[in-house]
């Protein structure tokens, strides 16, 4: 049966250059309002397609999608809720998901682009022109086209300069709105195009009996972290947020429906990893407990989560700790925000400097490496001045009672360019006289002479020193996704990148001893083979992975590598092949059964990696082999063919 709706959903990848350094993240699980409609739609009979990754599919893709599944649909959506992503300059991926004529288009072009943080604005990839485009195409057929979810009001804003007559905005809790909605379009599919709706008619006892019901059609994976949604509404109720449930912490899910819910999950998919898409986890003393007497403590399976965490509630409630990590909470994310007690004061976050710092020991003691743990800061707040915020930034390098420390700048918005701004400001935004706040233009100065720019500056210092894992608990679910283990990722905390290819290389087999100026590498005997996965900084850098191979091609058994970060990195195994090499490609996966020697044969360089990689596997093979297009390599090894001449290896250039 052809779908009614069809929702297009993503968690757009972050890539960021920032001063040198470079934050590539790939996103692996979903976010949950696409899937949260469809469940409501699904409940009142209605055939719902969410189309997942859709920033891999090129307009191309759109439009067969589109034309293939016309003949019953009532409507297509748009989530923005994570489609928003950290790039500057969006062109080169708009204008090749705009021409390309195959239907993929690689979301990682937006990793080409130079962070400045004068031009920084967080953008939809498809945005103007590109909605226009799907807005055109629906119209064809008399079908809207609708845009909601939690970045919506970016658009409203001025994110995007026009939308096209059949596109709707939909603001707020969207359950009922979106039922009442497309039931109006099943009687009669004649609508009157509006441009803005704002919907708050979701009551609490409907979320409170509400859950999202999962379909083969989803494509659900065993291996998933799947978003779970336990409540509504954050407790605290900070100057610098616009959330509109801000200051709710008593809106939370039935136990009964909720424990239902996780069962079948498991019974169908087998699902047992969750991301709590809460505000906060431990809004209150009552929640953690019923929680667990209610729900974790009475499923016949133990579960995994992540979460944001208060860390207030864990000075006020030390009983907690044991409860949540009992409950399965495996990664928890606070916004501390300032170690400054005035600024912190000032914005709604009052704990104070040493009352974190002793809450932060009490969790490390009690929780050790079990439940991983991240802070994150604000730069720009109310009177904290610069010399303080580089105090807690240097704390922030040294310190090991998180697990991951990240750093943003203040991001404010002048009141007067928000819709309805009375609602969706937040008060620095909507008071700021009162905090001692200046607009020139669209550019905040507060009372302590900081500006934007001025913090991301400062910040930019940060990003070239820190080693520590930044990530949030949603980036954890998408490594556990990729297939590290909790205790594979707790190091990465603890270890500069550059160790781990030589923790690699020595479970080959290489003897690595440190000298006062680098290290030396030894190894007298056939290697042993090794399985890789790539992943995002500080994961194992992709720019090894032809390097891995061509040592796993010559080395004692099979081993299986896996690319997470750049698409087209195993187009060189067809010219390793040439060479001898036993490898099988399968999507983002290489087999390799190591063979005892190569053969030299002509090979041609597509990359500087893999020309790299390619000249490796030729110094190990037997008789001569030819690189062709060896350029590439110099862009990225200068004088490599000296330097490998300096080590006895016998390589001429021409």
């Amino acid at each position: 049966m052809s779908p009614h709706v069809i929702i297009f959903a993503d968690r757009a990848p972050d890539g960021r250059h920032r001063f040198g350094s470079k934050i590539n993240s790939i996103r692996y699980t979903y976010s949950a309002g696409a899937f949260k409609i469809a469940s409501v739609l699904r409940q009142s009979g209605f055939s719902v397609l969410v189309v997942y990754s859709c920033l891999n599919l090129s307009f191309s893709a759109i439009t067969k999608i589109i034309n293939d599944n016309s003949k019953n649909l009532l409507w297509v959506g748009i989530s923005t809720s994570l489609l928003q992503a950290h790039a500057t300059d969006y062109t080169p991926y708009r204008e090749k998901w705009r021409s390309e004529e195959n239907y993929f288009v690689d979301p990682s072009l937006l990793f080409q682009t130079v962070f400045n943080s004068k031009r920084v604005t967080f953008q939809m990839p498809w945005a103007d022109i590109e909605i226009e485009m799907i807005s055109k195409l629906l119209a064809q057929f008399k079908i809207p086209l609708l845009l909601g979810g939690s970045h919506v009001t970016q658009v409203i804003n001025g994110g995007m300069k026009k939308l096209h007559f059949n596109t709707h905005i939909i603001r707020g809790n969207a359950e009922s709105y979106i039922k009442e909605f497309t039931l109006m379009l099943a009687k009669n599919r004649e609508y009157t195009p509006s441009y803005v709706n704002n919907n708050s008619s979701y009551d609490e006892k409907e979320f409170k009996h509400s859950t999202i019901v999962w379909e083969k059609s989803d494509f659900i994976d065993s291996d998933d972290w799947l978003p779970i949604e336990i409540a509504r509404g954050c407790a605290f109720n900070c100057s610098y947020c616009n959330y509109e449930h801000k200051g709710r912490f008593d809106l939370y899910k039935n136990s009964t429906i909720l424990r239902n819910e996780l069962i079948r999950n498991y019974e169908v998919f087998g699902i047992k990893k969750y991301l709590l898409v809460d505000d906060l986890y431990n809004d209150s003393k009552e929640k953690v407990r019923i929680l667990y007497d209610e729900v974790w403590s009475k499923l016949p399976f133990k579960v995994e989560w992540t979460s944001y965490m208060r860390l207030d509630m864990f000075w006020a409630d030390p009983e907690s700790i044991d409860i949540i990590k009992a409950s399965g909470a495996k990664y928890g994310t606070f916004g501390i925000e300032t170690l400054h007690n005035t600024a912190g004061k000032r914005v709604g976050k009052g704990l104070g400097k040493n009352r974190i710092l002793e809450t932060l020991i009490n969790l490390k003691e009690r929780w050790g490496d079990d439940v991983l743990t991240s802070g994150q800061f604000i730069a720009g707040l109310p009177d904290e001045p610069i010399e303080h915020i580089q105090e807690t930034i240097d704390w922030s390098l040294k310190t090991d009672l998180l697990h991951s420390v990240s750093w943003n700048p203040l991001y404010l918005f002048p009141a007067l360019t928000t819709w309805r701004h009375d609602e969706t400001a937040s008060r620095l935004s909507a008071n700021s006289s009162h905090y001692g706040i200046k607009w020139t233009g669209k550019v905040w100065t507060n009372n302590m002479g900081l500006t934007f720019s001025k913090c991301d500056t400062i910040l930019g210092e940060y990003y070239k020193k820190n080693q520590h894992f930044r990530i949030h608990f949603g980036n954890y679910a998408d490594l556990r996704v990729a297939g590290l283990s909790h205790q594979e990722i707790v190091p990465f905390s603890k270890i500069a990148i550059e160790q781990l290819p030589l923790e690699k290389l020595a479970s080959a087999g290489a003897i690595i001893t440190s000298t006062a100026d680098g290290i030396r590498v030894k190894m007298d005997v056939r290697p042993q083979a090794i399985d890789v996965a790539t992943l995002p900084y500080p994961g194992f850098p992709t720019d090894l992975l032809p390097m891995v191979i061509a040592l796993n091609a010559i080395a004692d058994g099979h081993s299986l590598v896996t690319e997470n970060v750049f698409e087209s990195r195993f187009m060189f195994v067809n010219e390793l092949s040439r060479l001898g090499a036993q490898v099988s490609v399968d999507g983002h996966h290489a087999s390799i059964t190591g063979v005892e020697e190569l053969s030299g044969a002509p090979v041609e360089a597509h990359d500087i990696r893999a020309g790299a990689g390619l000249i490796l596997a030729a110094l190990v093979a037997e008789g001569e082999t030819t690189v062709d297009q060896a350029f590439h390599v110099d862009r990225g090894y200068p004088n490599f063919a000296e330097q490998l001449q300096s080590l006895g290896a016998q390589v001429t250039r021409e």
